[in-house]
């Protein structure tokens, strides 16, 4: 009984800290549908009254002039290159320090893992200052460019834990097949690396998604900002809209509107995939 209780009273204290969490996010949700007066209503009111779903179908028809699509297809593309960029070095790496006896390898495995205690901020001025001299201020190559030829401790560790967990026949098997290490890696490997890699790819999308610091730095030209820095400026361009068009009226409610379209990609691709994304850490957690 006692047991029965105490599992009662965690479920509902996790029920209440799980809507704490979801607060904000469920005042998103149901400000998008409201007008100007519901928002900023005291006390608030919790159910709209009405319905405004013009604030959806006003976004693709008021924010043609700051080119809200474009902003969307920029951060497709860095989200795409970023995960690519992210799967093959880091596979590589962690193979690497996997599968191959070199001298050092531990000591520079130890040195790998401690960038991690490195803040990414103190990184930005020599980085800044190094893409300046290469003239990539302004494009995406300072966003892309360091994943290609670079390694995140994380997602090495990770992959690497997964490797060591496969026992080495395989490789000996594949190598008596007549494969090389590429081929062992890409066609005997990876398909085992399925739950780290798609691990991989969701924490790496979310995060190229949300990545506002690096493109406000990097990034100086409006037309190639992603979405999450685009929303930083669009509150007011909307706003000088709405006041040339719609005769005074605030945007408020359309810019909720605007900030619920931004939010869905990562969370369905969470939703999706959260199956693998459990999984990934909890096999990477384990494996020796």
């Amino acid at each position: 009984m006692r047991i029965g209780k105490a599992r009662v009273a965690q479920h509902v204290l996790a029920y209440f800290f799980c809507f704490v969490f979801l607060l904000p996010t469920i005042w998103l949700l149901l400000a998008s549908v409201k007008d100007y007066y519901q928002i900023f209503k005291f006390p608030p009111s919790i159910i709209p009254k009405p319905f405004v779903w013009q604030n959806y179908t006003a976004i693709f028809r008021e924010t043609t002039n700051v080119h809200f699509v474009r902003y969307c297809l920029n951060t497709v593309f860095l989200c795409t290159f970023g995960i690519m960029a992210a799967l093959i070095t880091n596979t590589l790496v962690a193979y690497g320090f996997a599968r191959f006896k070199f001298p050092g390898r531990e000591v520079v495995f130890i040195l790998l893992l401690a960038t991690m205690m490195i803040p990414g901020q103190l990184l930005l001025i020599p980085r800044y200052v190094l893409y300046k001299n290469f003239g990539w201020i302004g494009t995406y190559l300072p966003l892309l460019v360091p994943s290609f030829i670079g390694g995140n401790a994380v997602y090495i560790f990770l992959l690497r834990q997964f490797i060591n967990g496969i026992t080495p026949d395989f490789d000996d098997a594949a190598e008596v097949d007549g494969c090389g290490a590429f081929q062992t890696l890409f066609f005997v490997l990876v398909p085992m690396l399925r739950p780290g890699l798609v691990f991989i790819t969701i924490i790496e999308f979310v995060g190229r998604w949300n990545d506002f610091l690096e493109p406000m730095i990097f990034l100086n030209k409006d037309i190639t900002y992603p979405i999450s820095l685009a929303l930083w400026g669009m509150y007011a361009k909307i706003n000088n809209v709405f006041l040339l068009y719609n005769q005074g009226e605030d945007p408020t409610g359309m810019f909720m509107a605007l900030c619920v379209l931004t939010l869905l990609p990562p969370l369905i691709v969470y939703i999706f995939f959260q199956r693998y994304f459990v999984e990934g850490i909890r096999m990477g957690s384990f494996k020796g």
